[in-house]
């Protein structure tokens, strides 16, 4: 087996079987405390969406390590790190595609993995606290760059019952979880269900054009700005297959999507550092820093171009 892949969360191997590649994943459970529960989720949408790839078995070996294999869906690639427009259109058409085969779906039937897991204000109150236990005094200027933008957190309370309702949602929707056909550059599929639970669309969109929408790697802060034209793309593209899915008020929150995922985002990044590097695997010192200085340059740019977001009709 050799290592495969830049994921932020597992470990993943790819291995060579008679039958075809196959993905062999160690489960992080200081992140999914009850593996279990994940694996049910998991097995309950694939059974739903049947998508172009298996679920094979999970085991736990004699450490009492949890892991998976998932065959490998061949003759496709992931948009990421850097999306093109002609990409970003086909991502927007993936994550439709998804919330339109999940859309009959009942929510009850999932378990909630990660409480609270998209919570914003929850995720500031953590960054505070963290901020002032911690040892390192390089994030002064980060903090007050988020904390100017703090009205983000509040945005998603109006992302509830009734006018939003609870939806099968993905919570991961990133571009680098889109598979597209090598060839024709189609969507395939959205892979990596870890965190599907009940919840609302727009937190999807919101991740989806973070990371669609972007002008560079998500650890470039000095490249990364938000793409108008790439926006449009991702947008439109979803809209174009799942838009009718969609309540008036989901609808009309799109625009503030992206900003309050990308402030969240940022949020997650910079507490990690501070934290000392404890949940996003990282590759050399100062990396979730630079994670959240990039976050930052993608969220004040999106905020620099309110008016170019604007819906299509």
């Amino acid at each position: 087996m050799e290592p495969y892949g830049d994921g932020h969360i597992h470990d993943t191997y790819l291995d060579v079987t008679p039958d075809g590649r196959v993905l062999i994943q160690r489960l992080n459970t200081d992140v999914f405390a009850d593996p279990g529960a994940l694996m049910r989720n998991v097995f309950t949408v694939v059974d739903h969406v049947r998508p172009p790839f298996t679920v094979f078995r999970n085991w736990t070996d004699r450490a009492g390590v949890t892991w998976r294999a998932i065959s490998f869906v061949e003759g496709t690639r992931a948009p990421d790190p850097v999306v093109t427009v002609i990409d970003a259109g086909a991502v927007g058409r993936a994550i439709g595609a998804f919330h339109g085969a999940v859309a009959d779906l009942d929510p009850d039937w999932l378990e909630v993995l990660l409480p609270g897991f998209h919570d914003p204000a929850a995720r500031w109150r953590e960054l505070e606290r963290v901020a002032a236990a911690s040892e390192r005094a390089d994030a002064t200027e980060e903090l007050d760059r988020l904390a100017a933008h703090r009205h983000l957190a509040h945005v998603p309370t109006a992302w509830l019952p009734p006018a939003v309702p609870v939806r099968v949602a993905h919570f991961d929707a990133k571009a680098a979880n889109v598979l597209l056909d090598v060839e024709t550059g189609a969507p395939v599929t959205v892979v990596d269900l870890d965190t599907v639970m009940p919840g609302s669309w727009l937190w999807d969109i919101g991740d989806m054009v973070r990371s669609t929408a972007a002008t560079a790697v998500e650890d470039d802060p000095h490249g990364m700005a938000m793409d108008p034209e790439k926006w449009h793309a991702v947008v439109s593209g979803y809209l174009h297959v799942a838009g009718d899915l969609l309540t008036d008020a989901e609808r009309e929150a799109i625009p503030d999507a992206g900003p309050a995922v990308t402030w969240e985002q940022a949020v997650r990044f910079l507490t990690d550092h501070l934290a000392g590097d404890t949940y996003y695997r990282v590759t050399r010192p100062g990396h979730n820093l630079l994670r959240a200085r990039a976050q930052l340059a993608l969220l004040e740019s999106m905020e620099a171009q309110r008016s170019a977001m604007m819906l299509p009709r």
